[in-house]
């Protein structure tokens, strides 16, 4: 051929390596004989250092989300697919390409993300949310995020998205709510005494047992403080004092106590006493369960 191009290094007369990009004529007088060579170079050392650094920070970006539960997707402004990202998710780059939400996903939900995606491009802020989408007939949870994509000229060109699949956080989340809500059941159920109050007294939870045979309403008794409600002022000194020494010693704490009926009558209460944290150091509550001890007694039989 009478042109080639090539790539070579050269050393410049400072000693530093350049890379240059070459392309090769052969020179030829006026019958067609060769006659010499002609050589010239661009130098793309600048430009392959900057195209070295492009792949090196996709290859990081791949290797960050490798094995995560993120997904990474470009959009155009009619909000078409142009690049997606996750190895993890059940579309392929090829599922998606040139296909929009509602190519892929149910009317509804669909709809939702043009929506977010719609108010993106509209407004040029980013948007957070969080979204439901059924995949594979699961109901699936997305911390969804969407950004707008500039041009040079800061002209808004189409969204980037990132979704997080924090489904196992949501199910966790359920499962919690169900032994919360199960608990409570069961400590409204019980035929003892549960109250539970912070660290200034006033009461955040009593079951329904207790406010019965106390006479009490749970509106008269949620926000009160327990001991000027339900303790006699002569013993709220010997109780307030062996309850906090619970929290000092992070330990359950036995004490027996009268406690007030609504219309003045008292009944003898075996307190156990725990203290519930919200963290090392921060108190939630007191968790306070009663037996009352003329119940005890006909309980617990005698031996002769």
């Amino acid at each position: 051929p009478s042109t080639d191009s090539f790539e070579g290094c050269i050393i410049d007369r400072r000693g530093y390596k350049k890379l240059v990009a070459w392309d090769c004529a052969l020179l030829k007088d006026e019958v067609g004989k060769i006659v010499g060579t002609l050589y010239s170079g661009i130098d793309i050392s600048e430009r392959r250092d900057v195209e070295l650094a492009l792949k090196q920070s996709e290859h990081r970006f791949r290797v960050a989300l490798k094995n995560t539960p993120v997904s990474v997707t470009q959009q155009d402004k009619d909000l078409n697919y142009l690049w997606f990202y996750n190895a993890n998710s059940i579309f392929s780059a090829d599922d998606i390409i040139g296909k929009t939400d509602l190519d892929l996903f149910p009317q509804e939900e669909a709809q939702t993300l043009v929506q977010i995606k719609q108010e993106t491009l509209q407004t040029g802020k980013g948007i957070r949310q969080e979204v439901v989408l059924h995949v594979n007939d699961e109901e699936c949870y997305y911390d969804f995020i969407s950004e707008p994509l500039h041009d040079d000229n800061d002209v808004v060109i189409g969204v980037i998205s990132a979704a997080t699949d924090i489904t196992p956080y949501k199910q966790a989340e359920a499962a919690v709510q169900q032994e919360i809500s199960l608990s409570q059941r069961l400590l409204q159920a019980m035929p003892h005494y549960f109250v539970s109050f912070n660290s200034d007294g006033k009461i955040v939870n009593i079951n329904q047992h207790m406010l019965d045979v106390l006479h009490y309403g749970s509106k008269e008794a949620i926000g009160q403080d327990f001991f000027s409600t339900f303790v006699p002022k002569d013993e709220i000194k010997t109780m307030r004092e062996a309850i906090e020494m619970g929290l000092e010693n992070n330990t359950k704490v036995i004490t027996t106590n009268h406690i007030l009926k609504k219309d003045g009558d008292q009944l003898l209460i075996d307190w156990y006493s725990w203290p519930i944290f919200k963290d090392k150091n921060t108190l939630k509550y007191f968790f306070v369960l009663g037996v009352d001890h003329s119940q005890k007694e006909i309980q617990t039989p005698s031996l002769s």
